[in-house]
């Protein structure tokens, strides 16, 4: 009896992504950075030693170690250590502010991104309450205040008040940082312009990431478990991607042009969208599997996801303990395994075709992230699956006249029509994730500790395991 095996080379992006992603974890645990920077010298050594030897394996084996003592030892550097030092006290903060501020009263509130803090550079994101009312969003300042530290619902965030007095001066940005306001701005305008207001927030949230002006209606997409459609991911860069590839297309651009074309526009609009991690991860996808293209090499899916998880840790280490990158990367690595798994050979109505896609796509990532879920929010999805059916079709022909409303809004008769079709598409949407988000069952209420989501993987684990025997042994058996 033959069973399948894992080639290790085959996989070694993605095993060397998870390799430091669990390094970065063990920081947490590991008192002196001097350790692991030590053992990096010795995997380092042992690498080369068995690779002269011929031994691949083995070499690939301690290349595994390099990259956990890589990812411990870079987890000591990440900047949301040290801010703490700097609460409670007058400091000097140099912020851009990354959130549209929102006016509540005799002030304003948003969210900032600090640079610099008594000349200490890092990147922590903060609440502000703009006294002042004069913050502008993507702008960057030199503010004096006291930075605190507060708690909310069981969850920390960093806070700072701005006045009148704190507020020292704005700062010039770069070239690069004024095109790209200009451009938020701009996009934020057509909106605005050509839709209703319900319909601006929504688009703004969706396509450019600003989640600020939904945040009444996120508890329905929580919901209704149709909060993913809200974060900007593979699936709206994908969908932007393809159109833009099409219309080139059709415009008689060849097919490396129209390639490369779409990826820089993808880099523009991660940009655009605050380079957040799902957003990151599907552009450096889309790049890995572009290179693979260019020079004609066939590329293992998981490598890619691997790749565009290192890349990502790489840039910030600190970002691996944030929700939204464990969900974007537990998910496509849902769809890849399932795909597997499932080995499914969809044929027939094309329509039927579809719906099944989405349907085990949707069954792929309930199963693999509702642990996470269950442990961050307290819900466990029971009927999503069934209801990403609706909603994914649905909201892709949003995503498509959201498009061609931006291509158009020159033309101003076109893109208020385009703007009055995605009003009164936009509004019935939000009334389905209404009342889909009402049903009974639509999740259960439920906490998983962290030891039940490790034994919940464990189980997965075992499962999978299995199944790949089973397949591995029913293809052997027909040979």
């Amino acid at each position: 009896m033959v069973v399948n095996k894992i080639n290790l080379g085959s996989f070694l992006n993605f095993f060397l992504f998870v390799s430091f992603a669990a390094g970065i974890a063990a920081s947490r645990f590991i008192s002196s950075p001097f350790c692991p920077l030590i053992l990096i010298f010795v995997s380092l050594g042992s690498v080369y030693f068995f690779y002269k030897l011929g031994k691949i394996f083995i070499s690939d084996i301690f290349i595994l170690w390099l990259f956990f003592f890589l990812g411990s030892f870079s987890g000591f550097s990440h900047p949301a250590s040290k801010i703490d030092y700097f609460t409670g006290r007058q400091t000097q903060v140099t912020l851009k502010v990354v959130s549209l501020p929102q006016a509540k009263g005799s002030r304003s509130d948003c969210f900032a991104l600090i640079e610099e803090i008594d000349g200490f550079s890092l990147a922590q994101k903060v609440k502000i309450s703009d006294c002042s009312k004069s913050l502008e969003y993507l702008s960057r300042y030199r503010i004096f205040g006291k930075l605190s530290k507060r708690t909310y619902y069981g969850k920390k965030f960093y806070y700072l008040r701005v006045t009148d007095e704190s507020l020292s001066e704005e700062l010039s940005l770069k070239v690069w940082e004024t095109a790209i306001k200009k451009t938020s701005l701009y996009l934020l305008a057509v909106f605005r312009k050509n839709s209703s207001h319900q319909a601006y927030r929504f688009l703004s949230s969706v396509f450019l990431g600003r989640r600020e002006l939904v945040s009444q209606e996120q508890e329905f997409f929580s919901r209704a478990g149709a909060a993913h459609l809200l974060a900007i991911s593979g699936l709206h860069l994908g969908l932007t991607a393809a159109i833009l590839f099409f219309v080139l297309g059709f415009l008689g651009i060849n097919f490396r042009v129209r390639l490369a074309v779409s990826l820089g526009f993808l880099y523009l609009y991660t940009l655009l969208s605050g380079a957040n991690p799902s957003t990151l991860r599907a552009a450096f996808m889309y790049s890995a599997f572009s290179f693979s293209f260019f020079f004609k090499r066939r590329m293992n899916p998981f490598n890619s996801l691997g790749l565009a998880g290192l890349v990502c840790l790489l840039i910030a280490p600190e970002m691996l303990f944030t929700v939204g990158f464990q969900l974007s990367f537990l998910a496509v690595f849902a769809i890849l395994a399932g795909s597997q798994v499932l080995a499914l050979n969809f044929s027939g109505n094309r329509l039927i075709v579809y719906s099944k896609q989405i349907f085990f796509c949707s069954l792929s990532v309930t199963i693999l992230t509702n642990p996470l879920t269950a442990y961050y929010f307290n819900k466990f999805y029971i009927l999503t699956v069934f209801y990403n059916i609706i909603l994914v079709p649905f909201f892709t022909l949003i995503l498509s006249l959201n498009f061609l409303l931006l291509v158009f809004s020159p033309l101003s008769f076109v893109a208020q029509s385009l703007g009055a079709l995605l009003s009164f598409l936009i509004g019935s949407f939000m009334a389905l994730i209404k009342v889909l988000g009402s049903l009974k069952f639509s999740y259960l209420d439920c906490h998983f500790s962290l030891w039940a989501v490790f034994f919940y993987y464990f189980i997965l684990v075992l499962i999978y395991s299995f199944l790949r025997f089973a397949v591995g042994v029913d293809k052997n058996s027909r040979l």
